[in-house]
C-alpha cells in the first residue's frame, strides 16, 4: 500500500487500537514527527472496526505524499480484514 504497512491482528477487546513504528530510517527527528502526526491526522478521518490492533509502518514517503493519498493507503491497509 504505497509508503506504508499496516499488521493488523484481532483482540478480544471491544475497542480498536493503533500504534505507530518510527524509527530513524525515516529522518531527521523533525521528519519522524511530521509522519506520525499526518498519520494520527489521517486516522482520525476513518472509522475503525472494534476488536482489531492495527500497527503503522511508515517510509520516509509518507511525509511527501498528499494528505488524500495517505489517507487511501491507511484505509487500504485497515481495511484489509474486513
Amino acid at each position: 500500500m504505497g509508503g506504508l504497512t499496516v499488521v493488523s491482528l484481532a483482540n478480544v477487546e471491544s475497542r480498536c487500537r493503533v500504534g505507530l513504528v518510527a524509527g530513524r530510517r525515516l529522518g531527521s527527528a523533525v521528519t519522524r514527527n511530521r509522519i506520525k502526526r499526518r498519520i494520527r491526522h489521517a486516522c482520525r478521518n476513518l472509522e475503525f472496526t472494534p476488536g482489531w490492533d492495527h500497527v503503522v509502518i511508515p517510509t520516509a514517503e509518507v511525509a511527501r505524499v498528499p494528505f488524500d493519498t495517505l489517507v487511501g493507503w491507511l484505509r487500504a491497509g485497515i481495511g484489509a480484514h474486513d
